[in-house]
């Protein structure tokens, strides 16, 4: 398979896949945020305004490029060279030196980043919800029909299906890549809980549509006439 964390993929992968990813966000941000706890002052509802936000597509994208690029560019200083990835540590040969605990600083640099950057995020959503930045920014988000039981349901069955096969995948416990498809498990799993909500509107407004109308001529059609 071609190289995805080089220069080059910024344009055939990481582009056409964030502009995906981006489509799929929009699509099922309402139905997700509606079934999500509140968390306190998280406010996770209040993403759900994120399915009916747009901005300019030259803003879209110039946002994806230099998220993917700023990953790229970190991951030169946090892998091993002799994978491919780390250009920074190959022209820094400091950080293969071993460090704490006898991991080369490449190592210690990596995991040090990923809890700080995951501690990050979650302090940036609370900050978010705490001011009530998203509602400030976009509006409160559009009502949404709730069915905890289904969403949760479709939502529990895909996690289930998907936590299964992770086992017979290569380099299936190594804590990189293992946290990596958690997320997409829980990504997949909320997808398929706004899926079904859909498709439960969906048929909702077939079984409205096909109910006879009882307008004026249908219930003059049942008075007892004299």
């Amino acid at each position: 398979m071609p190289e995805t964390h080089a220069l080059p993929a910024l344009l055939w992968w990481c582009l056409p896949m964030g502009i995906v990813a981006t489509v799929v966000i929009r699509w099922g941000a309402a139905q997700i945020a509606a079934h999500l706890p509140r968390l306190g002052s998280f406010d996770l509802p209040a993403y759900g305004v994120l399915g009916a936000v747009r901005y300019r597509w030259y803003v879209t994208g110039y946002s994806i490029l230099i998220g993917a690029f700023t990953h790229i560019f970190w991951d030169g200083f946090t892998h091993d060279p002799a994978g491919g990835h780390g250009w920074g540590v190959a022209r820094f040969p400091v950080l293969l030196q071993p460090g704490p605990l006898g991991r080369p600083w490449w190592y210690l640099l990596q995991q040090t980043s990923t809890l700080g950057g995951g501690a990050l995020a979650v302090g940036l959503f609370y900050y978010i919800g705490r001011h009530g930045l998203l509602r400030a920014w976009h509006g409160d988000p559009p009502p949404t029909r709730r069915a905890p039981r289904r969403f949760w349901l479709a939502a529990g069955l895909v996690a289930v299906l998907t936590l299964s096969f992770i086992p017979l995948m290569p380099l299936a416990f190594q804590p990189f890549v293992l946290g990596v498809r958690l997320l997409y498990v829980g990504a997949l799993s909320l997808l398929a809980g706004a899926a079904s909500m859909r498709l439960a509107g969906r048929e909702s407004h077939n079984a409205d549509a096909n109910k006879p109308d009882l307008g004026v001529h249908g219930l003059e059609d049942d008075m007892p006439r004299r």
